[in-house]
Parts: C-alpha cells; sequence; structure tokens
C-alpha cells in the first residue's frame, strides 16, 4: 500500500478474516488472538475478535445487528483508537435495523477521528440496498470514503 493510501478492500469473506488477522497482529504487535470473548458495552456484553488497550476487532453481525445503542458506539470511540471490523455485508431493506446501527457507528468513528479497518463486500455506495434509508445511508458511505481520504478519521478504500 503506497504511504498515506488507505483502503477498504473489497474481498470474500474467506480472504478477509485472513487480511484482518494480519492487520491486527501487525497493530498490536501480538500473535494470532485466541478464543473470541466478551466486551462490556455500557452493561451490555458484546462478543468480540480481539483487543488490545488501543484496538478493538470485532464482527460487522456482533456491532450492528444485535442490540446496540449509538451510546454503546461512542464508549467503543473513548475507549478504542482503532476498530477493526470482518464481514460487513450488503443491507437490504430487511436488514434496516443494522444498517440504522451501522449508520450510528460510523457517526461515531467519524466525529471521534477513529482509525476504521475493514472489509467490505462491495464499495461503500454501494452497501446499502433498501429505499427506506437510502439518504441516511448515503451520508454514511460519504464518511466512509471521507475517512479513507486524507481529511477526517483515518481509514483504509479500494
Amino acid at each position: 500500500m503506497a504511504e498515506g493510501r488507505h483502503v477498504y478492500p473489497v474481498m470474500a469473506d474467506t480472504d478477509a478474516h485472513a487480511y484482518i488477522l494480519q492487520r491486527y497482529m501487525t497493530l498490536t504487535g501480538l500473535g494470532s488472538p485466541g478464543q473470541a470473548e466478551n466486551l462490556s458495552i455500557n452493561n451490555r456484553d458484546i462478543q468480540i475478535m480481539a483487543r488490545n488497550d488501543r484496538v478493538l476487532w470485532a464482527g460487522f453481525h456482533e456491532l450492528c445487528a444485535t442490540h446496540r445503542s449509538s451510546g454503546d458506539y461512542l464508549e467503543i470511540a473513548e475507549n478504542f483508537d482503532t476498530l477493526l471490523i470482518t464481514h460487513i455485508p450488503v443491507m437490504k431493506e430487511a436488514a434496516d435495523a443494522a444498517a440504522q446501527r451501522f449508520i450510528h457507528l460510523i457517526d461515531a468513528l467519524y466525529d471521534n477521528n477513529i482509525c476504521l479497518i475493514t472489509t467490505i463486500a462491495v464499495l461503500p455506495d454501494k452497501l446499502y440496498r433498501g429505499r427506506r434509508m437510502r439518504f441516511s445511508f448515503k451520508r454514511a458511505a460519504s464518511r466512509l470514503y471521507d475517512m479513507a481520504g486524507s481529511g477526517g478519521a483515518k481509514s483504509e478504500l479500494l
């Protein structure tokens, strides 16, 4: 990757896990994490893949397809400098609740200048394929692109 260039690679889930694992080990200087563990956020457990003092690795499902509030995402942003997310899917209208949580998550990361490293199924502006949240998701996609650019939070976009 070129100096200063950041990417959210678009790749298959099987490759995504290996990519994020390598990024986690590089960022933390630790070996491969062990078993998934629970992290208490606002008195609710969230299953995560791994963490250290400043880096958190979790799956999209655990972050956005379970009951969370924007306060949960703010607490993550207050406690970690970098968030790694695996398995961000294309979201259809049936997944509007998860899409709304994802928007709140991106807002918290963006507003707090948190580094986001993730892999995605498609480019950010193609992640949501529903109707109801189309306008709100456009803003989230715009923030993802901005986070990947030189301004705003630093992140990784192919």
